[in-house]
């Protein structure tokens, strides 16, 4: 048997809704003229839309002052061999291209070092460690030898290897991808020459956070603090002439080309020498031999100029090459005539 709904009386509910208010109206069924008049009650609602966050301007020297404080935070490659001696040197270079700089963190020890790259994501802000490293340093008794160089153009970061009785090394440049180093080209160069990719660079130790405001590269027209300047006057000697009237040692032909800076007064000068840091005062410069000439020396010969670079670029031969014990610079010194 059917069970009724028991009779309420009925009601009628109608809601309107408007862009910022919300407004209810209800009325009783079938109203008489003495009942009160229907009341209609309007609640107004406004929301004001929440500011807009400004985006947060990344401050590459605080983020990196930070590995700084602790380097040793940052795990090395297990495959890279290493005898680290706990401390830690740092170089900050332009690699990727952009508005960021990148921070180079080598692991101090003996012989070969490795060298970590850091960068910064450019739309989180997180720092980006690359498992990968670089290698820097050299076999105390000679052969193997490597080193780090940032690129000139600002993209990539190049690794150099060479035996110690070679004239020519291997250069690879590797491109960082987010947090991998992907070797971009390789070729060969003349290591006394240079490459002329390669912006030598300054280390300097972690305690000193004070040049993580210094790129090094990329169009960075600040001179490197550990700089060494040098003015003279440039000469073009033959072989005969640079040994000083003497017969040459290895029999080379009497013939021009072996350009040298004849400095405006003595300057003592430390710099490598088979391995180690060799200190004399030195009146000449070897800048160019008839078989070096990835410089070109000759429009300058002559002239009274002032060359600008840095003691990685500095080396004591260890050989018989002309001229006998002249301090040689390498790659590409700042120059200015005058």
């Amino acid at each position: 048997m059917a069970h009724d709904r028991p009779r309420t009386p009925s009601r009628r509910f109608a809601t309107f809704l408007t862009v910022g208010a919300v407004s209810i109206a209800s009325s009783a069924c079938s109203p008489s003229s003495s009942e009160e008049p229907i009341k209609v009650v309007t609640i107004t609602q406004t929301t004001t839309p929440a500011p807009e966050k400004a985006p947060e301007t990344l401050n590459p020297e605080e983020i990196y002052a930070a590995v700084l404080s602790d380097p040793s935070a940052y795990p090395v490659n297990s495959s890279a061999e290493h005898e680290p001696d706990g401390t830690y040197s740092y170089a900050v270079v332009e690699a990727t291209g952009d508005s960021s700089p990148e921070l180079l963190i080598k692991v101090n020890g003996r012989e070969f070092t490795p060298v970590m790259v850091f960068t910064i994501d450019q739309s989180s802000g997180e720092l980006i460690h690359s498992p990968h490293v670089l290698i820097a340093g050299a076999r105390s008794a000679g052969g193997g030898r490597a080193d780090v160089a940032a690129s000139r153009t600002g993209t990539g970061i190049h690794e150099m290897t060479w035996q110690s009785i070679s004239p020519t090394g291997k250069d690879t440049l590797y491109e960082l991808h987010g947090d991998q180093l992907v070797p971009s080209t390789e070729d060969s160069y003349q290591i006394e020459a240079g490459h002329p990719d390669h912006a030598v660079l300054s280390w300097f130790d972690t305690n000193d956070p004070s040049h993580l405001g210094f790129v090094q590269n990329a169009g960075n027209t600040s001179t490197p603090a550990n700089a060494i300047t040098f003015s003279g006057t440039v000469i073009n000697q033959t072989a005969v002439e640079a040994m000083n009237g003497r017969p040459t040692p290895n029999g080379e032909p009497d013939i021009p080309g072996y350009i040298q800076l004849v400095l405006d007064s003595p300057q003592e000068v430390t710099a490598s020498k088979a391995g180690d840091f060799h200190t004399e005062s030195v009146e000449k410069i070897r800048l160019a031999t008839p078989h070096d000439t990835s410089m070109d020396w000759e429009p300058y010969v002559g002239q009274h100029v002032t060359i600008t670079t840095t003691p990685e670029h500095l080396a004591f031969p260890s050989d018989t090459s002309i001229p006998l014990g002249m301090l040689i610079v390498s790659g590409s010194p700042d120059i200015s005539v005058g």
